[in-house]
């Protein structure tokens, strides 16, 4: 699989802080709840554990997915793996489930 160039992920994190007024409802209570811990903002990146957060964007979230999906060499990981391998990164809610699609 190929690996995120620094210019790629670079281009990413642009991308996410030019999208951050489409913030997920559940993210912004996270945000709001100072009892946890597991939301954090950080020079317009959000992140939850430790993951960076996609903001509701269908091509950004679709440009990640196809990046972590396959490629030729790699062949098809199928859902479960390309979930783990996004994971490995990134987070949104309902991840999994967009995976499906």
């Amino acid at each position: 699989m190929r690996r995120l160039s620094f210019r790629d992920e670079e281009e990413i994190l642009k991308e996410i802080r030019r999208n951050r007024q489409k913030i997920d409802n559940k993210v912004i209570v996270g945000l709001k709840d100072n009892r946890t811990k597991d939301y954090e903002d950080t020079n317009g990146i959000i992140t939850y554990k430790g993951l960076i957060y996609l903001p509701h964007n269908q091509l950004l979230r679709e440009h990640i997915l196809y990046l972590h999906h396959g490629t030729p060499l790699a062949g098809h990981l199928g859902r479960s793996k390309t979930v783990k391998l996004i994971q490995r990164t990134y987070w949104w809610p309902g991840l999994s489930g967009y995976a499906a699609r």
